[in-house]
């Protein structure tokens, strides 16, 4: 709650003189000003597009993507390019970096309280010496957009007037300052100098925001320095553990996930120097710079400006550091070592020494003058090398178990039932039970016989039975390995025209010993990322009302992630003498998935491997207009994204679970080989090729009506092109109410694509459902026709998201301020949930087996799938999921009110109060196929018989 001079946080800022000058106060040359707009060609600077033509991404089929894209997207890319850059130039123009800029505004008053109009104002950076000068209007007011976050120089000039000199001005990153400048009667060329205070209140908008500043993000510790965990120090922010899809962290450097006002972790958006560095497959950073590269950043919480969108949750706004005249750098070096930790109490109860732990983590930046007053440059470099053993335990079988001694149970009361000796259906007390519960070894499944011969288990390492609790401990090694950089170059071409260039590289590599599915190392994971990013701004001023900023930046994120041990040898899934079950290709080679109810399971984890390479591009034109007491910004943004890789199915080697349906006891089921609770494996994988955009404009109008009420109000439109694939293998199901039930017809599976409708009617991988999938004619009348064809979602073009926001001072003092506001916001979701869409029949059909309870077996693993794309009885021919082609852009209305009050130079106070309703959220893995209530058998009530699990995106 508190702030002081020294770690500014909505702090003002400003500098002014007649003449530009450096921070030493010594007159430049005024020749570095006097480029003229001539110099300036867009010819210079149009852009040949190559997605590959970042440092290349390891893999043949990724190189050979990037060829087939490049011929098409050069062309689109140098015309959008062209446009882009010749459009500022031939309308209106105004503010730079809207979403990153400082606004300053005021009143030059005299002594006697009156506006002063036409006073010369230069507001001066004092780092770099670049100087923007504007004149007062008719009543005195000023407003300077657009400022770089810094500390600035005002100098106030007007004649019969002492010259007002207002030093140590700071401005933070999108800010929105008021600073009235007092002058006194006077010869202008004597001066009167003062510091200016450090507002801790935004008087003239309703956003509610908060900063954090160079100085608070170096010193405060930070787990992995990730300057995300910052975000949680402002009220509305609640730190998420990740959890399932929707709410994944993204890349590994997004460690930190938290909720705003109750919304989803993956609705937050996140902006570097007003670039977008989102990963949209997962939902975090898809980079996250090094916090020595980090000048300062904004959380905006509630009813931000319509410049801002796509997300419905908070915006991290982050400024990073650029050069200035002065050479500034550092080093560094932080170290965790387990010499100097203390061990947990759960490793001292199970008799496990301390986990290894060696952090390094080092780095360094520096920053300074290319040419002084106007060129810059600032690099950054940090690696990690982390060595981090995971504690883990849990119930393995011991060696008596694993040649089918289960005897230990006799003194629990618990007994071994033989299945076959049930009759069907069966009676416990008229099933027989194994002597002394030892299963003979011709009993012994074989294939549970190979796997239990490539010894999975560890050996027990805790001297307790396995009915007790956990009986293995350990902490096996968790390695990891990662480095960035990243470099900005600032260049003034003249006081109208700025630009600057940046780009951000990140790799990561992490092999895990533990994986989703178990703790036992030899089934761990491994992931490779790399992340990558440039941008160019470009900003230039027609007249100190006027100013435009253009933006470009294309980022390209790989993703690469497998099973630690794959691929494993040729024909290693064929050698457990599964009927049906093989490596779809040589890199899905596996260890198919053993659950067991009450023991650690052994295999390999699902949807390995997968590959992902993200490719995004913007272009970004911002204008501002100001007029009067109305500050007019508006923008668009284009943002063509694509993604390309291979996703594995749900159960690319084969997944078999095991319960006590049969034997009584779950081991035991195992054993004998009688899978009961799930028994799946997939039979195709597909590589997918997506193609989609995102298209944004807006409008805000800030309106000062008197001196102490502003009213913000603007409107977005928004409008996402959802993705076609362009080998059109995306497939949906969608659910027919009123068909009768049991008949086929009930629901039909819509594929993308004209020219496979037929294909997939006659199918062979769907030989008992034929009649399931929808040919044109049926996807016609869905409305899935031309581009909806291929995407499988009607186009939902009319997102329109107003913004309304008050701010009153009652008492005319900066340091008394009422917000109230309400703004809608559209939510993008998790693309993370589109590889569903991909893992369907007929493209990649699943087949998943249940055995019935209440009978004997009907097979056992050796024939739990039938060559040829058939199952047995009871079992599933594939599983259906997908997004709803009827799917709606998820919205929230956002309403808030706050009162806020500094109390003195280090202390404000802040109370408020925010609502938010979220509606047609996206919901992932939501049960389609739920009975109607009622009485009479279930699957008479299911609405679609003929799919046991339909899920929706």
């Amino acid at each position: 709650m508190t702030r002081g001079n020294d770690c500014p946080r909505e702090a003002l800022a400003a500098h002014l003189t007649t003449d530009p000058r450096d921070e030493n106060m010594k007159q430049i040359s005024k020749k570095r000003f006097q480029y003229s707009l001539t110099r300036w060609n867009p010819q210079n600077i149009l852009l040949r597009y190559d997605p590959f033509f970042l440092i290349p991404n390891s893999g043949k089929e990724a190189h050979m993507n990037s060829k087939r894209l490049s011929a098409r997207y050069t062309f689109l890319s140098f015309l959008t390019v062209s446009l882009f850059l010749f459009i500022p130039l031939t309308i209106p123009q105004a503010l730079r970096a809207q979403e990153v800029g400082a606004t300053l505004s005021g009143s030059v008053i005299d002594p006697n309280g009156l506006g002063i109009p036409a006073a010369g104002i230069a507001v001066m950076n004092q780092a770099t010496g670049i100087t923007v000068k504007i004149v007062s209007g008719d009543n005195g007011e000023y407003i300077v957009p657009s400022l770089t976050p810094g500390t600035y120089r005002l100098t106030v000039e007007k004649a019969g007037f002492r010259t007002a000199v207002l030093t140590d001005v700071t401005l933070v990153v999108f800010q929105r300052a008021r600073l009235d400048i007092h002058m006194d009667v006077g010869e202008v060329t004597s001066r009167i100098e003062v510091q200016a205070s450090a507002a801790l209140v935004d008087s003239t908008t309703a956003t509610v925001a908060g900063i954090v500043e160079n100085r608070k993000i170096v010193d405060l510790p930070l787990n992995l320095r990730r300057f995300g965990q910052l975000a949680m120090l402002f009220p509305g922010t609640v730190q998420d553990n990740g959890g399932f899809a929707s709410n994944a962290i993204g890349s590994p450097f997004s460690e930190a996930t938290y909720s705003a006002n109750g919304m989803r972790t993956a609705s937050n958006n996140y902006l570097i120097d007003g670039i977008d560095m989102k990963s949209y497959s997962f939902g975090g950073f898809s980079l996250s710079p090094s916090v020595d590269s980090v000048q300062e950043f904004k959380v905006q919480t509630t009813v931000f400006s319509a410049a801002f969108g796509r997300m419905a949750g908070s915006t991290i706004n982050l400024v990073t550091k650029s050069g200035t005249n002065e050479i500034h750098g550092s080093l560094f070096e932080f170290l965790r070592n387990d010499k100097l930790d203390a061990n947990n109490f759960f490793n001292n109860r199970n008799g496990v020494g301390k986990p290894e732990y060696r952090r390094h983590q080092y780095g360094g930046g520096a920053g300074g003058p290319i040419i002084k007053n106007k060129t810059f440059v600032f690099g950054f470099y940090e690696g990690l090398i982390q060595r981090k053993g995971l504690a883990t335990s849990g119930v393995v079988p011991s060696a008596a178990f694993l040649k089918g001694d289960l005897s230990e149970l006799s003194a629990r009361g618990i007994s071994i039932i033989d299945p076959l000796t049930c009759p069907d259906p069966p009676h416990g007390a008229t099933c027989e039970v194994f002597a002394n519960n030892m299963i003979p070894d011709d009993r012994i499944n074989a294939v549970s016989k190979h796997v239990i011969g490539l010894n999975p288990w560890p050996a027990p390492t805790i001297s307790r039975s396995l009915l007790d609790g956990p009986n293995w401990a350990a902490a096996p090694k968790d390695v990891r390995d990662d480095y960035q950089f990243g470099i900005k170059i600032d260049h003034t071409f003249s006081s109208k025209d700025q630009m600057f260039g940046r780009y951000l590289f990140g790799q990561s590599t992490n092999n895990t010993p533990t994986s989703g599915y178990t703790p036992i190392p030899a089934f761990g994971d491994s992931l490779r990322y790399r992340g990558q990013n440039v941008a160019l701004s470009w900003t230039h001023t027609f007249s100190p009302r006027l100013l435009n900023e253009a933006r470009l930046s294309f980022s390209r994120n790989n993703n690469v992630q497998k099973c630690a041990q794959c691929p494993r040898a040729a024909g290693f899934m064929e050698g457990f003498g599964i009927q049906g079950l093989k490596a779809l290709s040589p890199a899905d080679e596996g260890f198919p998935y053993f659950g067991i109810l009450g023991f650690l399971g052994v295999g390999d984890s699902n949807y390995r491997p997968v590959e992902s390479n993200d490719m995004v591009e913007k272009y970004n034109d911002n204008v501002t207009l100001i007029k009067g007491r109305h500050t007019i910004v508006g923008g668009v943004d284009m943002q063509p994204y694509q993604v390309l890789g291979s996703q594995a199915p749900f159960s690319p080697h084969g997944q078999f679970g095991f319960d006590d349906r049969f034997s009584g006891y779950p081991f035991a089921d195992f054993l004998l080989g009688y899978p009961g609770s799930d028994a799946a494996r997939s039979l195709a994988k597909i590589k997918t090729y997506q193609l989609g955009q995102f298209m944004n404009a807006y409008v805000q109008d800030d309106w000062r009506v008197t001196s102490r009420l502003s009213i913000n109000i603007g409107v977005r439109w928004e409008y996402h092109r959802m993705p076609v694939d362009k080998r059109d293998t995306m497939a949906a199901f969608v659910p027919l109410p009123g068909k009768p039930k049991f008949t086929h017809g009930n629901g039909v599976l819509v594929v993308s694509g004209d020219k496979n409708a037929d294909y997939a009617c006659t199918h062979p991988l769907n030989p008992n459902d034929l009649g399931l999938v929808a040919c044109a004619d049926q996807r016609k009348a869905l409305g899935l026709d031309g581009r909806a064809g291929r995407s499988l979602v009607k186009p939902d073009r009319f997102n329109w998201a107003p913004r309304f926001g008050i701010a009153w001072r009652p008492t005319g003092s900066d340091k008394f301020i009422i917000r109230t506001g309400y703004g809608l916001f559209f939510d993008l979701g998790n693309f993370n949930n589109l590889h569903f869409v991909f893992n369907n029949p007929v493209f990649a059909p699943n087949q998943r087996s249940f055995a019935p309870t209440g009978q004997r077996p009907l097979f056992d693993l050796g024939n739990v799938f039938v060559a040829g794309g058939t199952t047995p009885a009871l079992a599933d021919t594939y599983l259906s999921l997908g997004v709803s082609p009827f799917f709606k852009q998820p919205y929230v209305h956002e309403w808030t009110f706050n009162i806020q009050s500094q109390l003195n130079t280090n202390t404000s106070v802040e109370i408020g109060y925010v609502g938010t309703a979220g509606i047609k959220l996206g919901n992932l893995h939501l049960f389609a196929n739920q009975p109607e209530p009622g009485i009479g058998p279930l699957q008479e009530r299911r609405p679609t018989l003929t799919t046991t699990l339909c899920n929706s995106a």
